[in-house]
């Protein structure tokens, strides 16, 4: 009989949606946010994907934690030279 290491039972506990086969969307969605500050700017951009998926396709779809492919792409907000603009882009994984 094998037994398994701390660190190995943790990453079998661990294992994200989209690596345990988790019900996801076929393509991404995506919503933007700006704040001052990138990783403030991220969490908008974060908090305004949730919002949408949440609208579209219902709460249990818009756990960021659960998506697929997340990330963010950031630029400074035209006109704006102190203030990060950042879209969020992710496939949405259902979390229940």
């Amino acid at each position: 009989m094998r037994v398994l290491s701390g660190a190995a039972l943790i990453a079998l506990v661990g294992l994200s949606p989209s690596a345990a086969g988790a019900d996801c969307k076929s393509g991404p969605e995506m919503a933007t946010g700006a704040y001052a500050n990138l990783l403030f700017a991220k969490q908008a951009a974060r908090e305004a994907w949730m919002a949408k998926v949440d609208r579209q396709l219902g709460q249990p779809w818009s756990v960021w934690r659960y998506a697929r492919n997340k990330g963010y792409i950031c630029r400074a907000r035209p006109g704006h030279m102190f203030q990060r603009r950042c879209t969020a882009k992710a496939v949405p994984c259902r979390s229940d």
